[in-house]
């Protein structure tokens, strides 16, 4: 009897453990931008997601909305937009975050108000 409480009690406190790790996901919620020759993207960031914008010389031409989860030094990024330029950042990225930047596969994104 106490060798099956106490397994009942380990499971218990396994579970217990792994929904809160699991409600615990890092999320971001600032905004970021990156631009390469009056190219670049938006990064708009929220607790229900993404929303990434197109930009042409500082003109929006492109916007999809977005899904995001973060894993230790892990970013991916699922979109579906026929936009080919919104659909590079598709996928699993190195992901690093600073002070005021995010980095994303190499390219630094840097916050803004």
């Amino acid at each position: 009897m106490k060798k099956t409480l106490r397994a009942i009690s380990i499971i218990l406190l396994s579970l217990i453990l792994t929904v809160a790790f699991a409600s615990c996901a890092r999320t971001l919620s600032d905004t970021y931008s990156a631009e390469v020759a009056g190219t670049g993207l938006v990064l708009e960031f929220d607790e229900s997601g993404l929303t990434i914008k197109y930009m042409l010389t500082g003109k929006e031409v492109a916007r999809a909305d977005a899904t995001y989860s973060i894993e230790e030094d892990k970013i991916t990024i699922s979109v579906d937009t026929k936009n080919e330029d919104i659909n590079k950042i598709n996928g699993t990225f190195d992901f690093l975050e600073g002070d005021d930047y995010i980095k994303i596969g190499g390219i630094t994104y840097r916050e803004i108000d």
